[in-house]
């Protein structure tokens, strides 16, 4: 009984410094995007090289409803971990609708459980650098569309308040099981409390380089610190 219980916690002690350590890569990432927009003006944040796509301000409010997003379900993680119920979340195409390039919308739904079965030999790498880099476009959910413009300098607020919601979540001690919940979806596949978070730090980082390369555009707006 006695090393039962040893090995439990010593298993939580390593589940919390694993999210400890991938909520500290998220938390860099994002006092990187807050450097890359310290001293836009509104029109330079608000610049679209065409009507395809986002300006800096549409990515950044598309990086907080993401981030509202995911925080929502590791707090639900956490929840049922402290009610040592249910290891697992699912959550379906309807909730977080998703789309791939290659599927027609239409035909999302029936390739939830084909998703599934196929993620299930994903490793999560592959996961994080299909996230990181546009190798493949996909539409996003709803869900995290961004408003057609909102101002820059309540952006540049609601990142550093998100990030602290964030933190401030997993601040207290996490309860020994918390490793061992996971979220389900589809596209993501299965995810711990630490998976998740580096999906939102390559997610972050994909559209970290999207906002680069609109900095780097011919036609942005002149003026600001860069």
């Amino acid at each position: 009984m006695t090393e039962t219980m040893t090995m439990g916690v010593a298993r939580g002690a390593n589940g919390e410094r694993a999210v400890t350590d991938a909520l500290r890569i998220f938390a860099g990432v994002r006092n990187g995007t807050m450097r890359a927009v310290a001293s836009l003006t509104e029109e330079q944040a608000g610049f679209r090289p065409n009507s395809k796509e986002w300006s800096v301000a549409q990515i950044l409010d598309h990086l907080l409803l993401t981030e509202g997003l995911y925080r929502t379900q590791m707090s639900r993680m956490v929840d049922l971990a402290r009610q040592g119920r249910s290891l697992n979340i699912d959550v379906s195409l309807s909730e977080v609708d998703l789309s791939l390039p290659f599927i027609p919308k239409a035909l999302m739904p029936l390739m939830a459980l084909p998703l599934t079965m196929m993620n299930m030999f994903v490793p999560q790498v592959l996961r994080e650098t299909v996230l990181r880099f546009p190798v493949m476009k996909a539409k996003n959910p709803k869900i995290s569309e961004p408003a057609a413009a909102k101002s820059i300098s309540l952006l540049r607020e609601e990142l550093a308040a998100s990030l602290a919601q964030t933190e401030a979540c997993f601040a207290g001690t996490l309860p020994t099981n918390a490793s061992r919940v996971t979220v389900s979806h589809p596209v993501f596949g299965r995810n711990t409390i630490a998976n998740v978070f580096g999906l939102m730090a390559a997610h972050e980082e994909r559209h970290g380089s999207q906002i680069s390369s609109l900095l780097r555009d011919p036609a942005f707006p002149t003026g600001g610190r860069f």
